[in-house]
């Protein structure tokens, strides 16, 4: 015969009900509220299935700012800590496998935040064209959008006056003065900027990596700290 209490649960409660009232048997009789109690009260859990990616691991959209990502971050490191971790039940194993993929997620939404702030070439080199028309000394016309004309005021090439030989023997005089000067001169301003460049941004990367490096070691020594009290409370109450 059913005792009255496996009759309740088993026949009227919902699924729930059923599992906030475990829950609260437990913690009468044992004195720690249960796993899915404590995780309950988590607002970032972690994602259950195999291969989750660093936005849901951090529970953020693709509109996250550096300080949106940073400051989850934080949240995360609290919440996941293997020595928080290990009072829900966690073995040590998986709780340092967890906050090592929160780790690297971290890193990779970071690196990808600045990856999309770096300058394109587009952003840097003017856009011209060949108007189809040549200037006053023979040379090749280019229109800039930002800048307009150069001061032919858009003549068409059969009002430009210019002979059919001074349009040939320019053409041909300019290809080979871009091809033996103009060409490799850009090629070395082009390697130039993006070295610069290169530089530019190691040396960023490298004082925002030792920044973050000081904030985690803070972190960290203030959660050592919150640990050794909590241990002294715990001693002086035991000793009260």
């Amino acid at each position: 015969m059913y005792s009255p209490v496996k009759i309740y649960l088993g026949s009227i409660t919902p699924l729930h009900t059923k599992a906030q009232i475990i829950s609260t048997i437990r913690y009468l009789s044992t004195g720690t509220p249960s796993h899915s109690a404590s995780s309950s009260r988590n607002p970032y859990p972690f994602p259950t299935h195999r291969n989750p990616t660093p936005r849901q691991i951090f529970h953020l959209d693709v509109n996250a700012t550096s300080a949106d990502i940073k400051s989850r971050y934080y949240e995360l490191v609290k919440l996941y800590h293997p020595d928080t971790a290990a009072k829900d039940g966690m073995s040590p194993k998986a709780c340092r496998e967890r906050f090592q993929r929160i780790t690297v997620a971290y890193t990779q939404l970071r690196r990808g935040s600045r990856k999309s702030k770096l300058p394109t070439v587009s952003d840097v080199q003017p856009n011209r064209r060949w108007t189809g028309q040549f200037n006053e000394w023979g040379g090749f016309k280019y229109e800039y959008f930002d800048h307009g004309n150069d001061g032919t005021n858009g003549k068409p090439l059969h009002e430009a006056h210019v002979p059919y030989w001074l349009f040939f023997s320019s053409a041909i005089l300019w290809t080979l003065l871009e091809y033996i000067y103009v060409s490799p001169s850009q090629d070395a301003w082009r390697h130039s900027r993006n070295i610069a460049q290169n530089r530019s941004y190691a040396q960023h990367s490298k004082e925002e990596h030792e920044t973050e490096r000081k904030e985690e070691l803070k972190l960290w020594a203030e959660l050592e700290r919150r640990k050794e009290k909590d241990h002294e409370d715990s001693k002086n109450s035991s000793l009260a």
